[in-house]
């Protein structure tokens, strides 16, 4: 399988553990709609937190190693973690 991964509106749980995700190899590539200037990405993580809860949302992506284009917007409390 080849694509994309979009990892969005994420607020129930902390963290998400993708210590097996090495390469995202995508044929087709994810395009935000809302910005004209995006050129593709193989990992988009985007909005990933609670808005009329502060303090509550995605806080962890844990990696091993990726290879890729990412973007993040809007995930207010996250941080990447390279195992």
């Amino acid at each position: 399988m080849s694509g994309y991964v979009i990892i969005a509106f994420v607020s129930v749980t902390d963290v998400i553990p993708l210590h097996n995700l090495r390469v995202i190899r995508g044929r087709t590539l994810f395009s935000d709609p809302n910005d004209p200037n995006s050129h593709g990405y193989s990992l988009y993580v985007a909005n990933n937190y609670a808005r009329n809860t502060p303090g509550i949302g995605l806080k962890e992506l844990q990696l091993t190693a990726l290879r890729g284009k990412s973007y993040f917007l809007k995930s207010n409390y996250i941080r990447l973690y390279l195992t």
